[in-house]
């Protein structure tokens, strides 16, 4: 603390000089406890300090001073000295509007105005001591709740990004099997009608019965109906109903499979006729 106090000094920091000076007074005084000869030494040097605070117009650091000049002159039994220093702090931490500073400024008042048997005085003293103790636990209490309610907004937010995310993404998921379907359905297309072109070109009364079958495909694939079907898919996975667009594509693919196998048979069996009539059905319904 005297290296530091000095080099201060040398480069006329004033403003850091008091600081360094009350934390060898600090020291002195700590050190006066054993060493009765260092205690004047630390009265003086808190004195310093205190002038530093006063000239560079440091109220709250000038207040701290006077507090723990008020300590050491009570541990010393100087009361008289200990309650003008107590008293001249108040008035230091009151300009300065530091609460920490002003309620421990207040505490120590009350304590030496006991030590000097004014009960009545220290009492009150300790009274707004509590008090502003009080008021600046509440302050500390408001801000951690006001901490703590940002915070748990921004993990709410955070949160709700997170679950959005993973919802896009299921929902990117659904597209792309859908997408699957369809590149499956038209590859199926597709290749039917190339098997038609290639018969066509092989027999000719072959091409007459892949026409056939062509026509009766179209017919069974209205593609009005294939569009209605795609769109409700479509509104349902916009609404989020995973549950009935699952439902509602199951139904479907079951439908466009019944219908491109009966359109490889000559015959078809009535049972086969009313599942597909009934997969119709259910469609429209739900659409509906």
């Amino acid at each position: 603390a005297r290296r530091s106090t000095a080099i201060r000094k040398a480069v006329d920091d004033g403003s850091g000089v008091p600081f360094s000076l009350r934390s060898l007074a600090r020291t002195l005084a700590e050190m006066s406890k054993t060493d009765k000869s260092l205690f004047n030494e630390a009265i003086q040097t808190y004195r310093e300090a205190l002038d530093g605070f006063r000239r560079t117009r440091n109220n709250n650091g000038a207040a701290s001073v006077l507090n723990e000049l008020a300590r050491l002159y009570a541990r010393g039994s100087d009361l008289s000295q200990a309650a003008m220093c107590a008293a001249t702090a108040l008035v230091y931490a009151s300009a300065a509007r530091n609460v920490t500073t002003l309620a421990e400024s207040y505490g120590i008042a009350a304590m030496i105005a006991w030590q000097r048997g004014n009960l009545k005085q220290s009492y009150a003293w300790e009274h707004e001591a509590r008090t502003l103790t009080d008021s600046l636990l509440q302050q500390t209490r408001t801000a951690t709740v006001k901490q703590m309610e940002e915070r748990l907004q921004i993990e709410r937010f955070v949160q709700a990004q997170k679950t959005r995310s993973e919802r896009e993404q299921e929902q990117q998921r659904l597209y792309q099997y859908l997408a699957l379907a369809l590149v499956i359905l038209f590859g199926a297309t597709g290749g039917i009608f190339y098997t038609g072109r290639v018969r066509r070109k092989m027999l000719t009364a072959e091409f007459d019965r892949a026409s056939a079958e062509l026509e009766l495909l179209k017919t069974q694939l209205n593609p009005h109906f294939l569009f209605n079907a795609l769109n409700s898919i479509d509104a349902m996975l916009q609404e989020g109903d995973r549950f009935n667009a699952t439902t509602y594509l199951n139904k479907f693919a079951r439908l466009i499979r019944n219908v491109l196998d009966g359109s490889r048979q000559k015959t078809v069996s009535l049972s086969q006729d009313i599942e597909s009539l009934k997969l119709y059905l259910e469609l429209e319904s739900m659409r509906l």
